[in-house]
């Protein structure tokens, strides 16, 4: 169920610098209802994104944007999903380990970071919108703070 995938990193000339290694799972094995249960995340919607660039001009916010790239390695998983030792790891017994957390390549990784990304916004005493599910506004005093979270190609899409 799970492949070691390896990269070599290259400078700028060329030459191989060093390797890197990532932990994919191959979750096209996985069964729906007996390895995951849901795998549905949301992301916001164009006219929440549009909306938002509108209220931050009127009200002269600063606007800033940044990728997580590594966001679906945050997810805590709710199965029990177990897994063979990993290539070069294996200690020759037959054991197997059980991921807490989840990997690329699971089908519930996207719902299992969504899910841990809401109850900290919502700790952090974000309100979730009521018209989208991926916007967060905060207001303290005279200070708004205002969250969407959007996938990579909806951002690619307002760029043209």
């Amino acid at each position: 169920m799970i492949i070691v995938g390896y990269i070599v990193k290259q400078l700028s000339d060329g030459s191989g610098d060093r390797y890197k290694a990532r932990l994919v799972a191959k979750g096209y094995s996985q069964r729906a209802g007996i390895d995951y249960d849901e795998t549905f995340c949301p992301v916001a919607r164009f006219d929440t994104i549009r909306s938002v660039f509108s209220v931050a001009a009127t009200e002269n916010l600063y606007i800033a944007q940044f990728d997580v790239k590594t966001a679906f390695l945050y997810g805590l998983l709710e199965e029990q999903i177990y897994m063979k030792q990993p290539e070069g790891f294996d200690d020759g017994t037959d054991r197997v380990c059980k991921l807490l957390q989840s990997l690329y390549g699971l089908k519930q990784s996207p719902r299992s970071w969504n899910k841990r990304f809401v109850d900290y916004m919502l700790k952090l005493g974000f309100v979730v919108s009521d018209a989208d599910p991926c916007l967060y506004v905060r207001q303290k005093q005279d200070h708004k703070l205002i969250v969407v979270v959007m996938s990579m190609t909806a951002l690619l899409h307002l760029h043209t």
